[in-house]
């Protein structure tokens, strides 16, 4: 059994560094950041195919900055993700895109509804 006095000086040295890491480490971090909303788009269609065309701007029209995006997509019960990068100096690739490419979403309704598009700069 360690000395009462390690014990407590190690809860007090345990104390500090959980403090240190909750107050300092995490708000300097974009990535810890909340995603920013930059563009919806939604309809009422019948049963079919579509492509919902994004020409990377945001609800004011303004080009996107580089970075990561969330693009979410939700009709009926049905919702799934995925990420995407906009980086001018990538290789543009399944899920990289250059600025000022179009990202084209593609999907099928079976029945008629609504969906839901939503894009986030995360």
């Amino acid at each position: 059994m360690l000395p009462k006095s390690i014990s407590i000086f190690s809860i007090l040295i345990l104390s500090i560094l959980c403090f240190t890491l909750i107050s300092c480490g995490d708000d300097d971090n974009p990535a810890n950041s909340d995603p920013v909303l930059v563009r919806t788009f939604s309809a009422s269609v019948g049963a079919g195919s579509y492509n919902v065309v994004w020409d990377q701007r945001n609800e004011d029209g303004d080009q996107v900055a580089e970075g990561t995006y969330k693009i979410s997509f939700q009709a009926g019960s049905f919702s799934d993700s995925y990420t995407i990068t906009i980086d001018d100096s990538a290789t543009p690739g399944p899920y990289i895109y250059n600025i000022g490419d179009d990202v084209t979403i593609s999907f099928s309704m079976a029945t008629a509804g609504d969906y839901l598009i939503e894009i986030y700069k995360i």
